[in-house]
């Protein structure tokens, strides 16, 4: 464990070796002519004050969980505190015999942690609510997510269970989103716990729900119903559906074309026009000449059309 005080005022260049090297688990020394790689397996583990300054967004992604730490405002509390330090001062041998039970138990529980860890499930509704949370506070890039996931899983591990819950997802989210979330300059530290609880019960669910796109899922799967195998053989294999009684009425009655074809031209023969041999007037003359002419011969039809002139045979000029 690395341990550095007052982390936001460390060179930025710094700090990002040490992430670097903490995150691929080696160090590379590149400097006068010297180059050396060794394993370098640390937590990093950073304190900072941020009435002091802030460290760069892109720096404080890198730290996986925070923890704000504050002085107990109950005076019971602090007593103890104030015991415990002078006890400690006054004998530190005794004082960490007199602890030692309580040390020891709770590196068994870590051990018992670290050896369940890998049997630890993590269901599709879990990892549902992470995403979640995380797009809910509008948290930049997928590290936060990530994190969360292996901070979910390491608490229920904690705890002893093989299923992570809701209950982990939620005090996962209060570790590894704070220092991740947007905010204005103004903006207390923190998440916002009742948005964490709304949208952990929006997006709540079994953990056994199966995957749309399985077997028996819903939309989108090889069924009987779609284009996968064996819908051909099941449309094939259906009952012809029997038409309405309106519908087949509506087809008995229809009238054949033939039918309709033979009445038109019935109704084209008996029209009363006469034939172009039987029409007076020119020989061949058209139905457009017996037209004009019976309007000619109309009454005041003079008064309406101006007179022609014609020559002593009658005709029109």
């Amino acid at each position: 464990m690395l341990y550095v005080d007052e982390v936001n005022i460390l060179g930025d260049h710094l700090v990002d070796l040490l992430l670097d090297a903490a995150a691929m688990g080696a160090s590379h020394v590149e400097r006068e002519g010297v180059s050396v790689r060794h394993a370098a397996r640390f937590l990093l583990v950073g304190t900072m004050n941020p009435e002091e300054g802030e460290l760069r967004p892109q720096l404080l992604d890198r730290f996986g969980l925070t923890v704000e730490v504050a002085a107990s405002r109950e005076p019971r509390q602090r007593v103890e505190v104030v015991r415990r330090r002078l006890a400690f001062e006054e004998d530190p041998a005794g004082f960490a015999a007199r602890w030692a039970d309580e040390e020891r138990a709770l590196r068994e529980r870590i051990a018992a942690a670290r050896a369940l860890l890998p049997s630890v499930r993590l269901g599709d509704a879990a990892l549902h609510q992470i995403a979640a949370v995380c797009a809910a506070f509008e948290v930049d890039g997928m590290r936060a997510d990530i994190v969360t996931a292996r901070t979910a899983t390491a608490l229920a591990a904690w705890e002893g269970r093989r299923d992570v819950t809701a209950e982990d997802v939620r005090r996962a989210a209060l570790l590894a989103l704070p220092h991740r979330r947007r905010r204005n300059p103004f903006d207390a530290p923190g998440l916002d716990e009742d948005k964490l609880d709304e949208t952990l019960r929006e997006h709540g669910g079994g953990d056994d729900e199966p995957d749309p796109g399985g077997p028996g899922g819903g939309d989108g799967g090889d069924g009987p119903d779609d284009g996968g195998p064996g819908g051909a053989a099941a449309h094939r294999g259906r009952t012809p559906r029997t038409p309405s009684p309106r519908r087949a009425g509506r087809t008995a009655t229809r009238r054949p074309p033939s039918r309709r074809n033979s009445r038109s031209s019935s109704l084209r023969r008996s029209s009363p026009r006469r034939s172009r041999s039987s029409r007076p007037g020119r020989p061949g003359g058209g139905s457009r000449t017996a037209a004009t002419r019976t309007v000619r011969d109309a009454p005041g039809a003079a008064s309406r059309r101006p007179s022609r002139p014609t020559n002593r045979s009658g005709r029109g000029l």
